[in-house]
């Protein structure tokens, strides 16, 4: 524990502080994000309890590299996903299911339509995400089908805290 990283807490973000920020980036509109111009967004800041943030890089990460995935989950301060979520994600978001494959057209990719989540957790069934305020379990299975964006953020408290390698924040530097 003697090196173990030092954990820095930042103030949490109120629902409306998400909502806005949401409304910003699309344009006013409730039409989505694609996950890639909300990670650039996110490098020019957010406000967040008066205060503004920004993440320092993102990298790209392949969904389906799940070892990547989990390595970036414990190096990162969390993943962004873009999901193409099918209809059956809304049977199982109402019944409490983790989210999975589905066959026939209810787990057709993008059948409802596309969306973004958080993770900063995972286990031996899959990701954990944040989304709507609620923890979702989904399965590697799902991630294999319905996942096509990936993106590891990297901010400035994390990055100079020792929450990193040294090399990987020198390297982050020169991106």
């Amino acid at each position: 524990w003697k090196n173990a990283p030092r954990v820095v807490v930042v103030q949490s973000i109120t629902d409306k502080e998400v909502t806005d920020q949401y409304f910003k980036e699309s344009g006013g509109q409730d039409s989505g994000l694609v996950a890639l111009y909300s990670m650039r967004a996110w490098r020019k800041g957010w406000t967040a309890g008066g205060k503004v943030y920004r993440i320092h890089s993102f990298l790209e990460v392949q969904p389906q590299d799940h070892d990547l995935v989990r390595e970036a989950t414990i190096v990162g301060t969390g993943l962004q996903w873009g999901i193409r979520l099918p209809l059956s994600a809304a049977d199982q978001l109402n019944t409490g299911a983790p989210w999975d494959v589905v066959a026939g057209p209810r787990g057709q990719a993008g059948s409802w339509g596309g969306h973004m989540v958080m993770s900063a957790e995972y286990n031996d069934v899959g990701p954990v995400f944040v989304t709507w305020g609620k923890k979702k379990q989904a399965t590697w299975r799902f991630i294999d089908a319905y996942a096509d964006e990936c993106y590891m953020a990297v901010d400035d408290v994390n990055r100079l805290s020792g929450g990193m390698s040294l090399h990987l924040a020198e390297a982050l530097d020169n991106i």
